[in-house]
């Protein structure tokens, strides 16, 4: 069982002798050589660009990678006995040169060089190079030998990786400045609106004063009204202003604002509408997307000293398709409306493309201009879920792209008109955590005819409204407290009472669709710094007559 085969073993060793003999019969060196490539055959079929020089640098040898693909020869012959100088410009050409004769003096090669070359036609090589020394059997050295690898791909993946990188840090920039720019705004707005409130009062109290004290009183409140409309330009850029949201056809207000463009800019430029949109419909504020065009047109006249065209277009991005070149969070589903505001302008250079929505960045003259024109655009872009991009060159123009969600329903429900009541009485719960603003939000109320409760946070609103709630007509919530929100407290109040009527006040963007806005049974806004006439009528409203 255990035994061996005798005549496998046998078998076996006849078949080892026979192949070593038949190993040591071909000892003899095979002579005949045509079944192998020649040297040109063989460095035709390698993709990477090769080449063999001698100690002049003129080409020995190349292959037809290097002689098609780079040169443009009709074939490698083509290129024997000439050098770097018959297909590169002179200051490349001498430093291949350079590079060549140092490898011949020292024998030592030069490895993974970049090589980039715009040719003639337009077309870019960039190749990775390594060159050797040439030596012959005795090791003299008798020339040089390259070979390239195309590394053009690569350089563009490395290119797009980093214009992606700077695109996030700039996105990450401009969201810090947004921070930045809406808290130094949300204080500064509270102070304007003590301001206004305090010349507000003192023009409503003053009565039989000289010409020269209503002037100083009326400027007061003049310039502190156009300080509150810069303010309003930060908040936009940082996406915090306030405004009410409703079905807009941008088509309509591409015209709107193209009509009031014909008045106001310059007769040497031309307006131009391609209002292509069919599905047109977004969710947004008229006056603030106007708005926002406006700057456009009047940055795109700016750029125009001599005249121009000025080009608004609209149309639509398909539901599915990358909205290109833009952030990646840019790259959601959904159908996009495009507006292109272009301009045959001065264009931007690299630098400026890069600061152009920044705050307070402008390249006009000292006293020409704010700087917040295009930051303002960025915020209100934003602020309608959507994306801008600008593409601009120097002496070619430039085009901003917005991009907007498309509705196909309207999500923003009509509201009836409400008839205005003069029931100036009633008891008005104030609640917002700054004094100053508590003292003057009570005083209009007083002139107004209601009487006024404060409370300084949410906290002690909801104790104050959980004992006092049959007593209170409507409540004032500021949106932005501490230690409890205004829509916490909101929220809070309609727990007690479902029927409570409250007007919430902020200088920032609510951020309410409409579900929120009908869950909470808000009943109004005050947009701060608060405007005594605003509040009187958004008041009046609320408590209208049954």
């Amino acid at each position: 069982m255990f035994g061996t085969n005798s005549e496998s073993i046998e078998n076996d060793s006849k078949s080892l002798q026979e192949k070593q003999s038949l190993d040591s019969n071909n000892s003899e060196p095979i002579t005949d050589m045509t079944p192998l490539l020649s040297m040109q055959e063989l460095i035709d079929k390698i993709s990477d660009p090769i080449y063999f020089k001698d100690l002049k640098s003129r080409f020995l040898m190349i292959n037809k990678a290097l002689a098609e693909g780079v040169y443009s020869l009709n074939s490698p012959e083509q290129a024997i006995g000439r050098t770097d100088f018959a297909f590169f410009g002179p200051n490349q050409a001498s430093q291949f040169y350079e590079n060549e004769q140092t490898i011949i003096r020292t024998g030592e090669p030069m490895l993974d060089i970049d090589e980039n070359k715009v040719w003639p036609d337009g077309h870019v090589t960039w190749f990775l190079t390594s060159k050797y020394p040439l030596k012959n059997k005795q090791g003299a050295i008798i020339g040089t030998w390259g070979i390239s690898r195309d590394i053009k791909r690569q350089k563009q993946t490395e290119s797009e990786l980093a214009m992606s990188e700077e695109k996030f840090r700039q996105a990450q920039k401009m969201e810090a400045l947004g921070q930045l720019a809406g808290g130094i705004a949300h204080d500064f707005n509270n102070m304007l609106g003590i301001i206004l409130g305090c010349g507000q009062l003192i023009q409503m109290k003053l009565k039989g004063v000289t010409p020269e004290i209503k002037n100083n009183i009326d400027t007061l409140i003049d310039v502190t009204t156009q300080a509150a409309n810069l303010t309003l330009n930060l908040l936009t850029f940082a996406r915090k202003e306030t405004f009410k949201v409703a079905p807009l056809e941008i088509n309509d207000v591409v015209r709107s604002a193209t009509q009031l463009l014909r008045h106001t800019l310059e007769k040497n430029i031309r307006i131009i509408e391609f209002l292509n949109a069919a599905q047109s419909k977004v969710s947004g504020n008229f006056a603030q997307i106007q708005n926002a065009l406006i700057n456009l047109a009047i940055n795109a006249q700016d750029a125009m000293p001599s005249g121009g065209v000025l080009t608004f277009t609209t149309d639509e991005i398909p539901s599915g398709e990358r909205v290109p070149n833009l952030f990646p969070q840019a790259a959601q589903n959904g159908t996009y409306l495009r507006i292109m505001v272009s301009d045959t302008g001065c264009g931007m250079d690299e630098k400026t493309k890069l600061r152009a929505f920044e705050p307070f960045f402008t390249t006009k003259e000292i006293g020409k201009g704010t700087g917040l024109g295009l930051s303002s655009v960025y915020g209100t872009v934003k602020n309608h879920n959507g994306f801008i991009e600008l593409e601009s060159e120097l002496e070619k123009g430039t085009t901003f792209k917005i991009f907007l969600p498309i509705i196909k329903k309207a999500e923003v429900e009509s509201v009836p008109e409400m008839p205005i009541t003069n029931k100036n009485f009633g008891r008005i719960l104030v609640v917002d955590d700054e004094e100053d603003i508590r003292m003057i939000m009570s005083q209009f109320l007083n002139h107004l005819g209601y009487s006024a409760v404060t409370c300084k946070n949410g906290i002690d609103a909801v104790a104050y409204y959980t004992e006092h709630f049959a007593e209170i007509d409507a409540l004032i919530i500021d949106n932005v407290m501490p230690n409890m929100g205004g829509l916490e407290c909101i929220k809070k109040v309609k727990q007690i009472n479902k029927g409570a009527k409250i007007l919430i006040s902020s200088g920032y963007n609510l951020l309410f669709d409409t579900q929120q806005i009908i869950t909470l049974g808000i009943s109004g806004f005050i947009q701060k710094p608060l405007k005594f006439n605003e509040l009187a009528h958004t008041l009046s409203e609320v408590l209208r007559v049954a």
